[in-house]
Protein backbone atom coordinates (compact mmCIF):
# COMPACT_ATOMS: atom_id res chain seq x y z
CA UNK A 1 0.00 0.00 0.00
CA UNK A 2 3.08 2.47 0.92
CA UNK A 3 3.76 4.80 -2.42
CA UNK A 4 6.03 7.50 -0.99
CA UNK A 5 9.99 6.29 -1.06
CA UNK A 6 12.16 6.33 2.00
CA UNK A 7 13.67 9.31 1.09
CA UNK A 8 10.57 11.15 1.17
CA UNK A 9 9.39 10.22 4.40
CA UNK A 10 12.85 10.93 5.53
CA UNK A 11 12.06 14.76 4.76
CA UNK A 12 9.44 14.79 6.99
CA UNK A 13 9.33 15.09 11.01
CA UNK A 14 6.03 12.48 10.44
CA UNK A 15 6.24 9.03 12.03
CA UNK A 16 5.55 6.16 10.01
CA UNK A 17 2.32 5.91 11.27
CA UNK A 18 0.92 9.35 10.67
CA UNK A 19 2.75 8.70 7.02
CA UNK A 20 0.52 6.16 6.38
CA UNK A 21 -3.18 7.90 7.45
CA UNK A 22 -2.08 10.60 5.58
CA UNK A 23 -1.57 7.97 2.35
CA UNK A 24 -4.94 6.77 3.16
CA UNK A 25 -6.65 9.66 3.95
CA UNK A 26 -4.91 11.05 0.27
CA UNK A 27 -6.37 7.75 -1.88
CA UNK A 28 -9.64 7.41 0.67
CA UNK A 29 -10.80 10.62 -0.47
CA UNK A 30 -11.20 10.46 -4.18
CA UNK A 31 -13.56 8.55 -5.67
CA UNK A 32 -13.24 5.04 -6.45
CA UNK A 33 -12.14 5.88 -9.85
CA UNK A 34 -9.93 8.30 -9.61
CA UNK A 35 -8.33 6.52 -6.46
CA UNK A 36 -7.81 3.66 -9.56
CA UNK A 37 -6.07 6.96 -11.54
CA UNK A 38 -3.80 8.23 -8.78
CA UNK A 39 -2.40 4.51 -7.62
CA UNK A 40 -1.81 3.84 -11.69
CA UNK A 41 0.27 7.29 -12.14
CA UNK A 42 2.25 7.45 -9.05
CA UNK A 43 3.38 3.66 -9.41
CA UNK A 44 4.67 5.01 -12.48
CA UNK A 45 6.91 7.89 -11.04
CA UNK A 46 10.29 6.86 -10.63
CA UNK A 47 12.44 7.72 -8.12
CA UNK A 48 16.38 9.14 -8.29
CA UNK A 49 19.08 10.36 -5.57
CA UNK A 50 18.29 13.75 -6.56
CA UNK A 51 14.79 13.47 -6.48
CA UNK A 52 13.36 16.35 -4.22
CA UNK A 53 10.30 15.43 -2.31
CA UNK A 54 8.64 18.83 -3.19
CA UNK A 55 9.41 17.70 -6.91
CA UNK A 56 7.49 14.87 -5.78
CA UNK A 57 4.88 16.74 -4.80
CA UNK A 58 4.49 19.06 -7.90
CA UNK A 59 3.77 15.34 -9.71
CA UNK A 60 1.53 14.48 -7.32
CA UNK A 61 -0.82 17.80 -7.20
CA UNK A 62 -0.14 17.78 -11.36
CA UNK A 63 -1.97 14.39 -11.59
CA UNK A 64 -5.01 15.50 -9.13
CA UNK A 65 -5.22 18.49 -11.21
CA UNK A 66 -5.51 16.29 -14.43
CA UNK A 67 -8.69 14.23 -13.04
CA UNK A 68 -11.81 15.38 -14.55
CA UNK A 69 -13.61 17.05 -11.90
CA UNK A 70 -10.60 18.88 -10.14
CA UNK A 71 -11.99 22.55 -10.01
CA UNK A 72 -12.75 24.31 -6.81
CA UNK A 73 -15.75 22.03 -5.73
CA UNK A 74 -13.58 18.77 -5.72
CA UNK A 75 -11.27 16.98 -3.41
CA UNK A 76 -8.33 17.97 -5.29
CA UNK A 77 -7.29 21.27 -2.90
CA UNK A 78 -8.14 19.24 0.14
CA UNK A 79 -5.70 16.60 -1.16
CA UNK A 80 -3.22 19.60 -1.85
CA UNK A 81 -3.58 20.97 1.62
CA UNK A 82 -3.10 17.11 3.33
CA UNK A 83 0.15 16.51 1.00
CA UNK A 84 2.06 19.98 1.47
CA UNK A 85 1.07 19.65 5.66
CA UNK A 86 2.77 16.48 5.65
CA UNK A 87 5.90 18.07 4.90
CA UNK A 88 5.56 20.42 7.82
Amino acid sequence: EEFLPSWFKEATTRSANEFQAIQRAMVLSLKETDQQHLWAELKSLTYNGSSDAFVFISKICSIIDSFPDADSESTAPLLKTIIFDSLK
